[in-house]
């Protein structure tokens, strides 16, 4: 099976790519979170199975964090070894698929099939985060999700065997993927089948309004970690939040955005403490106004008791 992972002879020492005590705040985009006992970045396949070596002989539970979008991570001390991938970003163009490596950021691989007069991923723009994030959360907006074009994703388990999954799309569903549902995996690589030759100015403009549109919601002012809640069905979840007069209300420094109320924003110092509780509010006063109980799209890493 050709899965683009490649091999290097090399010997590489656990010390020399495993940190601890690192502040994973500086890897979020919401700008909080607690520190990672033990951290590393591979930036190739051989650094991330030393890794997963390094945790299994160790008896560590093993965190993956991407660029750090729709993600809230605890104040309290993550245990355990936090893998982040943002050094995982190589890619190759051939013919119409695009292949790229799951810690390249989705805004990055937007701008590169577009360049390259490629056409299918610009509905997607301006989502933070990686690919490898994208694909497991199968991140959408305005009507756009990643499996849409998703042709087929490389993945490890961690007793260090690679694998090749090609999309079907009855794996995906709304913020849904079959990764979601496999202990022990990561996201390596994916492909994406592509209109070849077809960019347009249409494209350019779905591209640049979806910005504008993230810009006039004031989702851009204030770090966060986009929306907090998943639509339930046939509802908004921003709109079941701001019916429960809960726009611009606050716990700490922790605020709910007043034009879209499913964003939840650090205004200055909050904390992670913060940003729960006023989600756990939300999720409260949705239920006693509604009976809907309100899901999260973020992924929550660490203690939160």
């Amino acid at each position: 099976m050709n899965n683009n992972v490649s091999h290097e002879d090399e010997k590489i020492k656990f010390e020399d790519i495993i940190q601890t005590d690192v502040p994973l705040a500086q890897y979020t985009t919401m700008k909080i979170g607690g520190k990672a006992k033990y951290f590393c970045a591979p930036g190739r396949y051989e650094e991330f199975i030393v890794a997963i070596n390094y945790a299994k002989e160790n008896n560590l539970k093993i965190n993956l964090l991407g660029l750090g979008s729709n993600l809230l991570i605890s104040d309290k001390p993550i245990d355990g070894l936090t893998i982040r991938t943002s050094k995982l970003c190589r890619y190759s163009i051939r013919g119409n698929i695009f292949s790229c490596r799951a810690g390249m950021s989705l805004d990055r691989a937007i701008n590169i099939t577009q360049n390259d007069g490629m056409l299918g991923l610009e509905g997607l723009n301006g989502i933070p985060g990686s690919i490898g994030g994208a694909i497991y959360g199968n991140a959408g907006a305005y009507g756009y999700t990643i499996s849409d074009r998703l042709l087929y994703v490389d993945y490890i388990t961690f007793d260090g065997k690679s694998h090749r999954m090609d999309r079907n799309g009855e794996d995906f569903g709304y913020r849904d993927s079959p990764f979601k549902h496999m202990e022990k995996v990561m996201i390596f690589e994916a492909g994406f089948f592509l209109d070849k030759n077809k960019y347009s100015t249409f494209a350019k403009q779905v591209k640049d309004n979806n910005t504008k549109n993230r810009i006039t919601k004031g989702l851009l002012t204030y770090p966060s970690a986009g929306s907090i809640f998943k639509n339930p069905k046939d509802e908004i979840a921003g709109k079941l939040i701001e019916a429960c007069g809960l726009k611009n209300y606050s716990v700490g420094d922790a605020i709910i955005c007043d034009t879209h109320a499913n964003y939840i924003m650090n205004k200055n110092k909050a904390t992670s403490d913060d940003v729960y509780k006023l989600s756990q509010i939300c999720k409260e006063k949705v239920m006693q106004k509604f009976n809907i109980e309100l899901e999260y799209e973020v992924q929550l890493l660490g203690d939160f008791s």
